[in-house]
């Protein structure tokens, strides 16, 4: 987003572990992608929602607020 261009998404994984998302859930994701996955157990899937969560619900807040320049969305009622 800063410079305008596309990035891979292996290129992406590399941003993601750089910008603090939890190694675990990025090395996972990878694995996935490409290597070889093995079996995800409900246990592990929900702790793996819970993480990706806790990093992306922030991350996509600050975005939303950088386009708006710092304004509430009037889509979403007040906190």
């Amino acid at each position: 987003m800063q410079d305008g261009g596309l990035i891979t998404k292996g290129e992406a994984l590399g941003v993601l572990a750089e910008l603090g998302a939890p190694t675990d859930v990025v090395d996972d994701i990878r694995r996935r992608r490409y290597g070889t996955p093995r079996p995800a157990d409900q246990q592990w899937i929900a702790r793996r929602a819970e993480r990706t969560l806790a990093v992306l619900g922030p991350a996509i807040d600050q975005v939303v607020a950088a386009a708006l320049g710092g304004r509430r969305p009037t889509l979403l009622p007040p906190p």
